[in-house]
C-alpha cells in the first residue's frame, strides 16, 4: 500500500506542504471554541517525522499560542471577570492576512478590549499586545419577542457585526 505522504513529498516541495500545513493548522485553531489541541498535536507529531522539526517550528509556536492562551484567560478571568477567551498570536509564525486599522469597536466592547489588554500587561510586561478585531468573536444575548414572551437569546458575532448591532440599540 503506498505511503500518501511519501507520494506528495515527491510530487511537491516541502515548502510548499508545509505553508499549506500553516494555513489549514491556523484556520483550525481560530475556530477552536476551546483551547484542546490534542488532534492537532498527533498529526503534527506524525508530519515532524517526515518533514522535520526544523521546517515546522512555526506550527509547534501555533500550537503553544494557543496552550498558553488558555492558561493566560484563566488567570485574566481568576483577577477580573472579564467576558474574553482570547487567543493570544505570535504573529511572525502565522499565517494571517494583513488587516487595516481603521476598525473601532462600539465603546462598551472597547472598554472590555481596554481592561483585557491591562489585565494581559499585568501577566506578560514584556510582551506587546494588539487587538485583531477582524478576527475575534462576542457573545451577546438579545431579548426576543416570542410567543411566550420575551425570552434570551445568545449570538455569537464577529467584533464588527456585534458592534454595528450595538451601534443601532
Amino acid at each position: 500500500r503506498p505511503d500518501v505522504l511519501r507520494i506528495l513529498l515527491s510530487a511537491l516541495s516541502v515548502s510548499a506542504i508545509v505553508q499549506e500545513y500553516k494555513n489549514v493548522l491556523c484556520r483550525q485553531l481560530l475556530d477552536k471554541v476551546d483551547f484542546d489541541t490534542t488532534k492537532e498535536e498527533e498529526v503534527l507529531e506524525r508530519l515532524k517525522r517526515f518533514l522535520g522539526e526544523d521546517v515546522l517550528a512555526p506550527c509547534i509556536v501555533m500550537l503553544r499560542d494557543l496552550q498558553q492562551s488558555r492558561r493566560l484567560n484563566m488567570r485574566v478571568k481568576v483577577d477580573s471577570e472579564l467576558p474574553f477567551r482570547v487567543t493570544t498570536l505570535s504573529l511572525t509564525c502565522w499565517p494571517l492576512p494583513t488587516f487595516k486599522d481603521g476598525f473601532k469597536p462600539h465603546p462598551s466592547i472597547a472598554h472590555l478590549m481596554d481592561g483585557y489588554a491591562d489585565a494581559f500587561k499585568k501577566h506578560k510586561p514584556n510582551q506587546s499586545y494588539k487587538w485583531l478585531g477582524q478576527l475575534g468573536t462576542v457573545c451577546i444575548r438579545v431579548h426576543q419577542q416570542g410567543s411566550a414572551g420575551p425570552a434570551p437569546v445568545d449570538y455569537e458575532l464577529d467584533v464588527f457585526t456585534d458592534s454595528a448591532a450595538l451601534h443601532l440599540q
